[in-house]
């Protein structure tokens, strides 16, 4: 069963965001990406500082969320990068 939900973050601590950026009509979109990047470093820097010694890595949520998605795949197939179904 899946999910969805919404999650909102408020995260101010020592990210360098200028407020008047996405209010401003001169703000282009390659702006608006540049301070969406530092946010997102930001938060995935924190949220790896929050993480416990038993809490699966990166690599291994990505490989399971692959795995859930595509289904089952060999070591192999996984390593490439390549989608093949083991029936």
């Amino acid at each position: 069963m899946k999910e969805n939900f919404v999650v909102q973050l408020h995260i101010c601590e020592g990210v360098r965001v200028k407020p008047d950026v996405a209010e401003s009509e001169s703000a282009g979109a390659p702006a608006l990406a540049a301070e969406l990047h530092i946010v997102i470093g930001a938060l995935s820097r924190r949220l790896r500082e929050q993480a416990d010694v038993g809490d699966l890595t990166s690599a291994q949520k990505s490989v399971l969320l692959r795995l859930e998605r595509d289904g089952p795949t060999t070591g192999s197939a996984l390593a490439n990068g390549t989608v093949s179904m083991i029936t």
